[in-house]
């Protein structure tokens, strides 16, 4: 009867019918039946219910056959799942390898969760991975900065996160999709009064950061070093230099000899 009713059924209705079916299994037949309609559910769920059904997937699997034997089950949720959802998984699966003991996959899943995390709207995944790093980190290589130690690990997760961000910022469809929405957001709040400076200050803080700089990169940044300019020919102008120590003259010299 539950093959007959999931034949055909639409995505946004087999969710309660998988679950029932897996519980059926569960009580009067074979765990291994089970996993394997739960498995069929990620695939044949709608995807408002796929994560949802991945977590319930995960804990069966964990509960029924060890911790470890999830290891498949989040590598193909983080497959198909969408990058939001994707980066929490990867939060997850590498918090399982940590509790096992596994550091080194763990940090693995930390950097390949990484690429779908950007620093700017994600920072809980940086700090999560950051304390990570901070307890399991290689002391043996350790430097002392702000009293964290960071180990040759923790100096390549900064790299990653300046790597993932250089990544975002040159994302030239982001950020147009950013500014869209903050314009969206300012015209559904209505139009701004000209004469509240707070509302100009507010409106101009939430456009800034999406208007190209003509000086450096997008949204701001650190502006280009302008060389010095070279002295024209004929110009015995000395150049400020604040850094310079004053000499004395030779005549200084000659009289404090004399004294």
């Amino acid at each position: 009867m539950f093959e007959q009713a999931l034949q055909g059924c639409p995505p946004k209705f087999a969710k309660p019918l998988y679950l029932l079916y897996g519980n059926l299994e569960e009580q009067h037949g074979l765990a291994r039946h089970a996993m394997r309609i739960y498995e069929r559910a990620t695939k044949a769920v709608s995807d408002e219910d796929r994560f949802e059904m991945f977590e319930f997937y995960i804990t069966k699997s964990a509960g029924g056959f060890g911790i470890t034997s999830t290891r498949p089950i989040y590598e193909k949720a983080i497959e198909v799942l969408p990058d939001k959802e994707a980066k929490e998984m990867c939060l997850r699966f590498a918090d399982m390898e940590r509790r096992v003991g596994e550091i080194d996959r763990a940090r693995a899943i930390y950097a390949h969760g990484s690429q779908f995390a950007d620093p700017r709207t994600s920072p809980a995944y940086w700090d999560v991975w950051h304390t990570f790093e901070v307890k399991h980190g290689n002391e043996d290589t350790f430097k002392v900065r702000s009293f964290f130690k960071w180990s040759s690990n923790g100096q390549e997760m900064l790299r990653i996160k300046r790597s993932v961000q250089a990544q975002y910022n040159t994302d030239v469809g982001y950020v147009a999709a950013s500014a869209q929405a903050g314009q969206a957001q300012i015209d559904t709040n209505g139009a701004i009064d000209e004469g509240d400076p707070m509302a100009a200050l507010e409106r101009n803080a939430t456009l800034s950061g999406f208007v190209e700089s003509s000086t450096g990169p997008v949204g701001g940044g650190v502006p280009p070093v302008r060389e010095a300019e070279e002295p024209k020919e004929g110009d015995n102008t000395p150049m400020d230099n604040p850094d310079a120590i004053e000499l004395g003259s030779d005549d200084e010299d000659d009289t404090m000899k004399e004294g």
